[in-house]
């Protein structure tokens, strides 16, 4: 799953920024519920680089969409 997401995103296609943000977040929210009944540093460090990388995503998501608004706009 991760792999058809990677090659999404690197292709710029609209959909893989939806399946990335439910996937990551999925497993975000799993995290946290594992973190409730048996913490580690390991498990909230993964938490915390999922996050950054879901933030990291947004990020890029706003920017492919100024383009486009951008784009049509000029036309």
């Amino acid at each position: 799953m991760k792999l058809i997401i990677v090659i999404g995103l690197l292709r710029r296609e609209h959909w893989a920024y939806y399946v990335a943000f439910v996937f990551l977040g999925g497993f975000v929210v799993y995290q946290i519920y594992r973190m409730t009944y048996a913490p580690s540093l390991g498990l909230a460090l993964l938490t915390v680089f999922d996050i950054v990388i879901i933030w990291l995503t947004w990020r890029e998501y706003r920017r492919m969409r100024a383009r486009r608004t951008d784009l049509h706009a000029a036309t």
